[in-house]
Protein backbone atom coordinates (compact mmCIF):
# COMPACT_ATOMS: atom_id res chain seq x y z
CA UNK A 1 0.00 0.00 0.00
CA UNK A 2 2.77 2.17 0.63
CA UNK A 3 4.82 1.82 -2.47
CA UNK A 4 1.28 2.37 -4.31
CA UNK A 5 0.76 5.84 -2.53
CA UNK A 6 4.46 6.59 -3.44
CA UNK A 7 3.97 5.80 -6.84
CA UNK A 8 1.03 8.04 -7.54
CA UNK A 9 2.68 11.00 -5.46
CA UNK A 10 5.88 10.76 -7.85
CA UNK A 11 3.06 10.45 -10.83
CA UNK A 12 1.52 13.82 -9.78
CA UNK A 13 5.03 15.53 -9.59
CA UNK A 14 5.81 14.58 -12.95
CA UNK A 15 2.36 15.33 -14.75
CA UNK A 16 2.00 18.84 -12.87
CA UNK A 17 6.11 19.43 -13.87
CA UNK A 18 5.45 18.06 -17.36
CA UNK A 19 2.56 20.70 -17.44
CA UNK A 20 4.58 23.62 -16.47
CA UNK A 21 7.45 22.75 -18.76
CA UNK A 22 5.17 23.15 -21.90
CA UNK A 23 3.26 25.94 -20.65
CA UNK A 24 6.41 27.77 -20.18
CA UNK A 25 7.56 26.48 -23.96
CA UNK A 26 4.29 27.25 -25.27
CA UNK A 27 4.69 30.83 -24.09
CA UNK A 28 7.64 31.31 -24.79
CA UNK A 29 7.18 29.82 -28.54
CA UNK A 30 4.54 32.50 -28.41
CA UNK A 31 6.81 35.11 -27.50
CA UNK A 32 9.68 34.05 -30.34
CA UNK A 33 10.87 35.96 -33.32
CA UNK A 34 9.37 35.10 -37.03
CA UNK A 35 11.66 36.88 -38.68
CA UNK A 36 13.62 34.43 -41.12
CA UNK A 37 15.26 37.19 -43.50
CA UNK A 38 18.33 37.87 -44.60
CA UNK A 39 20.27 41.36 -44.08
CA UNK A 40 22.29 40.49 -47.36
CA UNK A 41 23.34 37.96 -50.16
CA UNK A 42 26.12 37.78 -52.54
CA UNK A 43 28.20 35.48 -54.51
CA UNK A 44 31.71 35.90 -55.46
CA UNK A 45 32.10 36.33 -60.13
CA UNK A 46 28.33 37.73 -60.33
CA UNK A 47 26.55 40.91 -60.16
CA UNK A 48 24.48 39.58 -57.61
CA UNK A 49 22.09 42.30 -55.68
CA UNK A 50 20.02 41.16 -53.16
CA UNK A 51 16.14 42.69 -52.68
CA UNK A 52 14.04 42.10 -49.92
CA UNK A 53 10.74 40.09 -50.30
CA UNK A 54 13.09 38.64 -53.38
CA UNK A 55 13.82 34.87 -53.08
CA UNK A 56 15.18 33.55 -56.20
CA UNK A 57 17.98 35.15 -58.24
CA UNK A 58 19.31 34.36 -61.78
CA UNK A 59 23.36 35.68 -62.41
CA UNK A 60 25.99 34.65 -64.73
CA UNK A 61 29.48 33.94 -63.15
CA UNK A 62 32.47 35.20 -65.01
CA UNK A 63 35.36 34.11 -63.43
CA UNK A 64 37.62 31.83 -64.76
CA UNK A 65 37.08 29.15 -61.78
CA UNK A 66 35.00 26.40 -61.09
CA UNK A 67 34.14 27.93 -57.68
CA UNK A 68 32.00 30.45 -55.78
CA UNK A 69 31.76 31.89 -52.24
CA UNK A 70 28.43 32.44 -50.81
CA UNK A 71 28.08 35.40 -48.41
CA UNK A 72 24.90 35.66 -46.37
CA UNK A 73 23.73 37.56 -43.04
CA UNK A 74 20.18 37.29 -41.16
CA UNK A 75 18.04 40.48 -40.24
CA UNK A 76 17.35 38.90 -37.11
CA UNK A 77 19.82 37.71 -34.20
CA UNK A 78 18.05 35.12 -33.49
CA UNK A 79 17.60 33.33 -36.62
CA UNK A 80 20.67 30.73 -37.68
CA UNK A 81 21.08 29.19 -40.95
CA UNK A 82 20.05 25.67 -41.63
CA UNK A 83 23.19 23.12 -41.34
CA UNK A 84 24.85 22.77 -44.85
CA UNK A 85 22.70 25.80 -46.35
CA UNK A 86 24.48 28.74 -45.42
CA UNK A 87 27.53 30.88 -46.23
CA UNK A 88 29.89 28.69 -48.19
CA UNK A 89 32.05 27.78 -50.96
CA UNK A 90 30.07 26.02 -53.77
CA UNK A 91 32.06 23.99 -56.52
CA UNK A 92 30.09 25.39 -60.51
CA UNK A 93 29.97 22.95 -62.83
CA UNK A 94 29.49 24.60 -66.74
CA UNK A 95 26.00 25.69 -67.28
CA UNK A 96 23.29 26.13 -65.12
CA UNK A 97 23.70 25.60 -60.82
CA UNK A 98 21.09 25.99 -58.20
CA UNK A 99 22.35 27.02 -55.10
CA UNK A 100 20.40 27.32 -52.04
CA UNK A 101 20.14 29.03 -48.73
CA UNK A 102 17.71 28.54 -45.69
CA UNK A 103 17.26 30.97 -43.11
CA UNK A 104 14.93 29.21 -40.01
CA UNK A 105 13.28 31.95 -37.50
CA UNK A 106 13.57 31.35 -33.67
CA UNK A 107 9.88 30.23 -33.78
CA UNK A 108 11.34 27.74 -36.40
CA UNK A 109 9.97 28.64 -39.78
CA UNK A 110 12.15 28.30 -42.31
CA UNK A 111 12.82 30.77 -45.17
CA UNK A 112 14.54 29.42 -48.52
CA UNK A 113 16.76 31.84 -50.93
CA UNK A 114 17.50 30.75 -54.55
CA UNK A 115 20.50 31.37 -56.66
CA UNK A 116 20.72 30.03 -60.16
CA UNK A 117 24.57 30.76 -61.38
CA UNK A 118 25.27 30.07 -65.15
CA UNK A 119 28.90 29.17 -65.48
CA UNK A 120 29.58 30.05 -68.97
CA UNK A 121 31.26 27.03 -71.15
CA UNK A 122 34.63 28.32 -72.13
CA UNK A 123 36.09 25.35 -73.22
CA UNK A 124 36.72 24.38 -76.99
CA UNK A 125 33.58 22.77 -78.80
CA UNK A 126 36.25 21.83 -82.66
CA UNK A 127 35.62 18.06 -82.36
CA UNK A 128 36.94 18.37 -86.60
CA UNK A 129 39.91 16.29 -87.71
CA UNK A 130 42.25 17.98 -90.17
CA UNK A 131 43.53 14.81 -91.97
CA UNK A 132 43.54 11.30 -91.99
CA UNK A 133 46.49 8.90 -93.51
CA UNK A 134 46.27 5.16 -93.76
CA UNK A 135 48.93 2.88 -94.52
CA UNK A 136 51.42 6.18 -94.82
CA UNK A 137 48.80 7.55 -97.69
CA UNK A 138 46.66 10.88 -97.15
CA UNK A 139 43.08 10.08 -97.74
CA UNK A 140 41.52 12.68 -99.86
CA UNK A 141 39.79 14.20 -97.14
CA UNK A 142 37.43 16.63 -95.72
CA UNK A 143 36.78 17.74 -91.94
CA UNK A 144 32.63 17.32 -92.89
CA UNK A 145 33.34 14.39 -94.71
CA UNK A 146 32.22 11.48 -92.39
CA UNK A 147 32.68 8.27 -94.60
CA UNK A 148 35.79 7.08 -96.51
CA UNK A 149 35.51 3.79 -98.73
CA UNK A 150 38.64 2.02 -100.13
CA UNK A 151 39.71 -1.70 -100.79
CA UNK A 152 43.06 -3.39 -99.66
CA UNK A 153 44.45 -7.09 -100.83
CA UNK A 154 44.66 -9.94 -98.91
CA UNK A 155 47.93 -9.43 -97.36
CA UNK A 156 46.55 -6.54 -95.45
CA UNK A 157 44.90 -7.24 -92.01
CA UNK A 158 45.31 -4.45 -90.31
CA UNK A 159 45.27 -0.62 -90.97
CA UNK A 160 47.89 2.12 -89.62
CA UNK A 161 45.67 4.60 -89.14
CA UNK A 162 47.15 8.56 -88.25
CA UNK A 163 44.83 11.65 -88.03
CA UNK A 164 45.40 14.73 -86.66
CA UNK A 165 42.69 17.15 -85.25
CA UNK A 166 41.83 20.68 -85.74
CA UNK A 167 41.82 21.48 -81.74
CA UNK A 168 44.88 20.63 -79.89
CA UNK A 169 42.63 19.93 -76.43
CA UNK A 170 40.46 17.19 -78.24
CA UNK A 171 40.90 13.26 -77.89
CA UNK A 172 40.85 10.99 -80.68
CA UNK A 173 40.36 6.72 -80.11
CA UNK A 174 40.55 4.65 -82.92
CA UNK A 175 37.91 1.30 -82.50
CA UNK A 176 38.74 -1.81 -85.43
CA UNK A 177 41.70 -0.59 -87.42
CA UNK A 178 43.19 -4.42 -86.36
CA UNK A 179 42.22 -7.92 -87.52
CA UNK A 180 40.44 -6.72 -90.79
CA UNK A 181 38.37 -9.57 -91.98
CA UNK A 182 37.32 -10.77 -95.87
CA UNK A 183 34.90 -8.67 -96.90
CA UNK A 184 33.54 -5.59 -95.63
CA UNK A 185 35.30 -4.17 -92.70
CA UNK A 186 34.53 -0.54 -90.49
CA UNK A 187 36.99 1.41 -88.54
CA UNK A 188 35.68 4.03 -86.28
CA UNK A 189 37.47 7.21 -85.43
CA UNK A 190 35.65 8.91 -82.78
CA UNK A 191 36.84 12.85 -81.84
CA UNK A 192 36.04 14.34 -78.50
CA UNK A 193 36.28 17.81 -78.03
CA UNK A 194 37.62 19.36 -74.64
CA UNK A 195 33.49 20.17 -74.08
CA UNK A 196 32.92 16.30 -73.99
CA UNK A 197 31.14 16.51 -77.17
CA UNK A 198 31.95 13.72 -79.93
CA UNK A 199 32.03 13.52 -83.41
CA UNK A 200 32.42 10.19 -85.67
CA UNK A 201 34.74 9.30 -88.97
CA UNK A 202 33.67 6.20 -90.29
CA UNK A 203 36.24 4.18 -92.87
CA UNK A 204 34.24 1.36 -94.68
CA UNK A 205 37.55 -1.40 -96.03
CA UNK A 206 37.02 -4.18 -98.36
CA UNK A 207 39.74 -6.49 -98.33
CA UNK A 208 39.86 -8.79 -101.07
CA UNK A 209 40.20 -12.49 -100.77
CA UNK A 210 43.43 -12.47 -103.32
CA UNK A 211 46.08 -10.60 -104.52
CA UNK A 212 44.25 -8.90 -106.90
CA UNK A 213 41.46 -6.11 -105.60
CA UNK A 214 38.20 -6.22 -107.53
CA UNK A 215 37.21 -2.85 -109.17
CA UNK A 216 34.75 -0.80 -106.39
CA UNK A 217 31.20 -0.14 -107.96
CA UNK A 218 30.78 2.16 -104.93
CA UNK A 219 28.35 5.09 -106.35
CA UNK A 220 27.66 6.64 -103.54
CA UNK A 221 28.85 10.28 -101.89
CA UNK A 222 30.02 11.07 -98.81
CA UNK A 223 29.85 14.40 -99.10
CA UNK A 224 27.08 17.42 -100.54
CA UNK A 225 27.57 20.76 -99.73
CA UNK A 226 26.41 24.10 -100.75
CA UNK A 227 28.41 27.19 -99.89
CA UNK A 228 26.11 30.08 -97.69
CA UNK A 229 23.36 27.60 -97.82
CA UNK A 230 22.07 24.97 -95.41
CA UNK A 231 21.25 21.30 -97.50
CA UNK A 232 20.63 18.24 -95.06
CA UNK A 233 22.38 15.58 -97.26
CA UNK A 234 21.88 11.41 -96.60
CA UNK A 235 24.31 9.67 -99.16
CA UNK A 236 20.78 7.39 -99.80
CA UNK A 237 18.89 10.34 -101.13
CA UNK A 238 19.34 11.75 -104.75
CA UNK A 239 17.27 14.24 -104.28
CA UNK A 240 17.05 17.93 -102.88
CA UNK A 241 14.98 21.18 -102.75
CA UNK A 242 16.97 24.59 -102.39
CA UNK A 243 15.83 28.18 -102.30
CA UNK A 244 18.88 29.91 -103.38
CA UNK A 245 19.51 34.17 -104.17
CA UNK A 246 20.12 34.53 -108.03
CA UNK A 247 23.37 33.51 -108.03
CA UNK A 248 25.91 32.81 -110.73
CA UNK A 249 27.30 29.88 -109.43
CA UNK A 250 27.04 27.70 -107.07
CA UNK A 251 29.41 27.31 -104.13
CA UNK A 252 29.05 23.26 -104.49
CA UNK A 253 31.36 21.05 -103.07
CA UNK A 254 30.71 17.33 -103.36
CA UNK A 255 32.92 13.97 -102.80
CA UNK A 256 32.78 10.29 -103.24
CA UNK A 257 33.02 7.75 -100.65
CA UNK A 258 35.45 5.70 -102.17
CA UNK A 259 38.57 6.82 -103.02
CA UNK A 260 38.95 5.54 -106.75
CA UNK A 261 35.22 7.12 -107.87
CA UNK A 262 35.26 10.09 -109.43
CA UNK A 263 32.50 12.82 -108.90
CA UNK A 264 31.04 15.59 -112.05
CA UNK A 265 28.64 18.34 -111.59
CA UNK A 266 26.71 19.79 -114.29
CA UNK A 267 24.38 22.71 -114.32
CA UNK A 268 25.96 24.64 -111.52
CA UNK A 269 26.70 27.58 -113.62
CA UNK A 270 24.03 30.63 -114.76
CA UNK A 271 21.44 29.44 -112.33
CA UNK A 272 17.89 29.49 -113.26
CA UNK A 273 14.30 29.15 -111.32
CA UNK A 274 13.57 25.38 -111.36
CA UNK A 275 17.06 24.29 -112.67
CA UNK A 276 18.46 20.65 -111.95
CA UNK A 277 21.87 20.52 -111.34
CA UNK A 278 23.52 16.92 -111.25
CA UNK A 279 26.18 15.61 -109.58
CA UNK A 280 27.17 12.34 -111.08
CA UNK A 281 29.38 9.79 -108.63
CA UNK A 282 31.21 7.56 -111.32
CA UNK A 283 32.19 4.29 -109.79
CA UNK A 284 35.96 2.74 -110.78
CA UNK A 285 33.89 -0.50 -112.55
CA UNK A 286 31.57 2.11 -114.73
CA UNK A 287 28.53 2.25 -112.59
CA UNK A 288 26.66 5.57 -111.96
CA UNK A 289 24.70 7.59 -109.61
CA UNK A 290 23.00 11.00 -110.35
CA UNK A 291 22.57 13.24 -107.69
CA UNK A 292 19.94 15.96 -107.90
CA UNK A 293 19.80 19.10 -106.86
CA UNK A 294 16.13 21.34 -108.07
CA UNK A 295 16.98 25.05 -107.29
CA UNK A 296 14.40 27.51 -106.74
CA UNK A 297 15.26 31.39 -107.39
CA UNK A 298 14.17 33.37 -103.82
CA UNK A 299 11.42 35.04 -104.63
CA UNK A 300 9.87 33.29 -107.61
CA UNK A 301 8.33 31.35 -105.10
CA UNK A 302 6.62 34.23 -103.78
CA UNK A 303 5.55 35.19 -106.95
CA UNK A 304 4.12 31.83 -107.89
CA UNK A 305 2.53 31.57 -104.78
CA UNK A 306 0.83 34.59 -105.61
CA UNK A 307 0.00 33.88 -109.29
CA UNK A 308 -2.19 30.81 -107.78
CA UNK A 309 -3.74 32.48 -105.38
CA UNK A 310 -4.94 35.05 -107.88
CA UNK A 311 -5.81 32.23 -110.69
CA UNK A 312 -8.01 31.02 -107.91
CA UNK A 313 -10.08 34.23 -106.96
CA UNK A 314 -10.37 34.38 -110.26
CA UNK A 315 -11.72 31.07 -110.83
CA UNK A 316 -14.20 32.05 -107.81
CA UNK A 317 -15.31 34.85 -109.46
CA UNK A 318 -15.97 33.37 -113.00
CA UNK A 319 -18.10 30.66 -111.56
CA UNK A 320 -20.11 32.83 -109.21
CA UNK A 321 -20.79 35.59 -112.09
CA UNK A 322 -21.93 32.40 -114.48
CA UNK A 323 -24.14 31.18 -112.02
CA UNK A 324 -25.49 34.97 -110.99
CA UNK A 325 -26.11 35.46 -115.09
CA UNK A 326 -27.72 32.20 -115.25
CA UNK A 327 -30.09 32.77 -112.10
CA UNK A 328 -30.87 36.06 -114.09
CA UNK A 329 -31.95 34.69 -117.21
CA UNK A 330 -34.16 31.77 -115.44
CA UNK A 331 -35.74 34.21 -113.47
CA UNK A 332 -36.52 36.61 -116.74
CA UNK A 333 -38.05 33.52 -118.81
CA UNK A 334 -40.02 32.10 -115.82
CA UNK A 335 -41.46 36.22 -115.97
CA UNK A 336 -41.93 36.31 -119.59
CA UNK A 337 -44.46 33.25 -119.75
CA UNK A 338 -46.47 34.83 -117.66
CA UNK A 339 -46.19 38.33 -119.39
CA UNK A 340 -49.22 40.19 -121.65
CA UNK A 341 -47.92 40.90 -124.89
CA UNK A 342 -48.41 44.76 -124.71
CA UNK A 343 -47.58 47.21 -127.11
CA UNK A 344 -45.15 49.63 -125.90
CA UNK A 345 -45.55 53.13 -126.76
CA UNK A 346 -42.04 53.67 -128.69
CA UNK A 347 -43.65 50.77 -130.96
CA UNK A 348 -46.75 52.08 -131.79
CA UNK A 349 -46.39 54.00 -135.41
CA UNK A 350 -47.80 56.94 -135.95
CA UNK A 351 -49.34 58.66 -139.12
CA UNK A 352 -49.53 63.03 -139.84
CA UNK A 353 -53.06 63.98 -140.67
CA UNK A 354 -51.99 67.36 -142.43
CA UNK A 355 -55.00 67.51 -145.07
CA UNK A 356 -58.19 68.70 -144.49
CA UNK A 357 -60.09 64.96 -145.84
CA UNK A 358 -57.44 63.63 -143.27
CA UNK A 359 -59.20 65.60 -140.72
CA UNK A 360 -62.36 64.60 -141.35
CA UNK A 361 -61.86 60.95 -141.27
CA UNK A 362 -59.96 60.91 -138.04
CA UNK A 363 -62.95 62.82 -136.62
CA UNK A 364 -65.57 60.01 -138.11
CA UNK A 365 -63.45 57.55 -136.33
CA UNK A 366 -63.81 59.36 -133.28
CA UNK A 367 -67.22 59.63 -133.44
CA UNK A 368 -70.37 57.46 -132.40
CA UNK A 369 -71.74 57.69 -136.31
CA UNK A 370 -68.25 55.34 -136.87
CA UNK A 371 -69.39 53.23 -134.53
CA UNK A 372 -72.71 52.86 -135.97
CA UNK A 373 -71.51 52.46 -139.75
CA UNK A 374 -70.02 49.94 -138.84
CA UNK A 375 -72.88 47.70 -137.07
CA UNK A 376 -74.68 49.18 -139.81
CA UNK A 377 -72.29 47.54 -142.84
CA UNK A 378 -71.11 44.01 -140.51
CA UNK A 379 -73.00 42.45 -138.23
CA UNK A 380 -70.02 40.83 -137.37
CA UNK A 381 -67.70 43.62 -136.02
CA UNK A 382 -69.98 43.99 -132.83
CA UNK A 383 -66.33 43.89 -130.83
CA UNK A 384 -64.76 46.61 -133.23
CA UNK A 385 -68.29 48.73 -131.78
CA UNK A 386 -67.38 48.19 -128.76
CA UNK A 387 -63.81 48.70 -128.71
CA UNK A 388 -63.88 52.22 -130.55
CA UNK A 389 -66.56 53.52 -128.18
CA UNK A 390 -64.17 52.45 -125.22
CA UNK A 391 -61.59 54.09 -127.12
CA UNK A 392 -63.65 57.34 -128.07
CA UNK A 393 -64.79 57.64 -123.90
CA UNK A 394 -61.14 57.27 -122.55
CA UNK A 395 -59.01 60.33 -124.65
CA UNK A 396 -59.64 62.07 -121.23
CA UNK A 397 -58.76 60.23 -119.13
CA UNK A 398 -54.55 59.50 -118.02
CA UNK A 399 -52.02 58.76 -120.18
CA UNK A 400 -52.33 55.27 -120.54
CA UNK A 401 -55.24 53.64 -122.67
CA UNK A 402 -55.87 49.89 -123.13
CA UNK A 403 -57.51 49.40 -126.14
CA UNK A 404 -59.20 45.86 -127.22
CA UNK A 405 -59.40 45.70 -131.32
CA UNK A 406 -60.87 43.43 -134.33
CA UNK A 407 -58.26 43.10 -136.98
CA UNK A 408 -59.52 41.47 -140.27
CA UNK A 409 -58.87 38.12 -139.38
CA UNK A 410 -61.44 38.18 -136.19
CA UNK A 411 -58.44 37.57 -134.06
CA UNK A 412 -58.68 39.96 -130.48
CA UNK A 413 -55.72 41.71 -129.73
CA UNK A 414 -54.66 44.57 -127.30
CA UNK A 415 -52.65 47.91 -127.25
CA UNK A 416 -51.33 49.80 -124.59
CA UNK A 417 -50.18 53.30 -125.50
CA UNK A 418 -48.77 55.90 -124.15
CA UNK A 419 -50.61 58.94 -125.08
CA UNK A 420 -49.11 62.29 -125.11
CA UNK A 421 -50.03 65.66 -127.00
CA UNK A 422 -47.77 66.95 -129.27
CA UNK A 423 -47.66 68.04 -132.88
CA UNK A 424 -45.57 67.05 -135.24
CA UNK A 425 -46.18 67.82 -139.63
CA UNK A 426 -45.31 65.55 -142.16
CA UNK A 427 -45.93 64.79 -145.93
CA UNK A 428 -49.36 62.44 -147.26
CA UNK A 429 -46.79 59.92 -148.11
CA UNK A 430 -45.25 59.02 -144.56
CA UNK A 431 -46.53 55.74 -142.36
CA UNK A 432 -45.72 57.67 -139.16
CA UNK A 433 -49.00 58.50 -136.94
CA UNK A 434 -48.95 61.62 -135.04
CA UNK A 435 -51.01 61.07 -131.21
CA UNK A 436 -52.64 63.98 -130.18
CA UNK A 437 -55.38 64.27 -127.76
CA UNK A 438 -58.46 64.80 -130.70
CA UNK A 439 -56.61 62.26 -132.89
CA UNK A 440 -56.00 58.84 -131.99
CA UNK A 441 -56.02 55.51 -133.94
CA UNK A 442 -55.12 51.97 -132.23
CA UNK A 443 -52.94 49.74 -134.01
CA UNK A 444 -52.21 46.08 -133.27
CA UNK A 445 -49.18 44.82 -132.13
CA UNK A 446 -48.77 43.19 -135.53
CA UNK A 447 -47.97 46.63 -137.13
CA UNK A 448 -49.52 49.67 -139.31
CA UNK A 449 -52.83 49.47 -139.75
CA UNK A 450 -56.43 52.09 -140.33
CA UNK A 451 -59.98 52.13 -139.62
CA UNK A 452 -62.42 52.10 -142.67
CA UNK A 453 -64.21 55.38 -143.10
CA UNK A 454 -67.47 53.62 -143.74
CA UNK A 455 -68.04 50.41 -141.50
CA UNK A 456 -64.85 51.13 -138.97
CA UNK A 457 -63.52 48.08 -139.80
CA UNK A 458 -59.59 47.22 -138.76
CA UNK A 459 -57.57 47.28 -142.17
CA UNK A 460 -53.87 46.84 -143.38
CA UNK A 461 -52.17 50.59 -144.18
CA UNK A 462 -51.65 48.86 -147.43
CA UNK A 463 -55.48 47.73 -148.33
CA UNK A 464 -56.57 49.49 -151.24
CA UNK A 465 -60.67 48.19 -150.28
CA UNK A 466 -62.26 47.56 -147.43
CA UNK A 467 -62.35 43.72 -146.11
CA UNK A 468 -65.63 44.86 -144.09
CA UNK A 469 -67.69 46.25 -146.35
CA UNK A 470 -65.67 46.52 -150.02
CA UNK A 471 -65.74 50.39 -150.07
CA UNK A 472 -62.42 51.72 -151.42
CA UNK A 473 -60.22 52.93 -148.79
CA UNK A 474 -58.04 54.76 -151.74
CA UNK A 475 -59.85 58.06 -151.86
CA UNK A 476 -60.30 58.58 -148.43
Amino acid sequence: MRKYLIFLIAFLIGFLSINKVDAFYYKRLADASSNNSLASLNASGTDLEYKSGKYEYTVDFTLDSDQTKIYATTKSDKAVFVKGYGPRTVNLNFGKNEVLIKVQAENGDIATYTININRKDNRKKNNYLSNIVINGKALSFHKEKYVYSFSVDNTVDSLDVRVATENEKSSVVIIGAENLSYGNNKVYIDVKAENGDTRRYTLKVYRSKTKNIPLSSNTSLALLKVGGYKIKFDSTITEYKLVVKNEDDLDLTAMAEDEKSTVKIVGRKKIKHNAVVEVRVIAEDGSQEVYKIKTLIEGMTIVNKAVIAILIIAIVAVVSLTILIITKKMQKKKQGSTMNFDVVRADIPTIETNSEEDQQLMSFLLSGEGAAASQKSNGTNDMNQSSVASLNQSMGQANSTSVNVMNQNGINTQANADVNIQSQTMNNNSTAMNYSDQNTIPVNNQGLQTACPHCGTINSVSSIVCVGCGNSLVNR
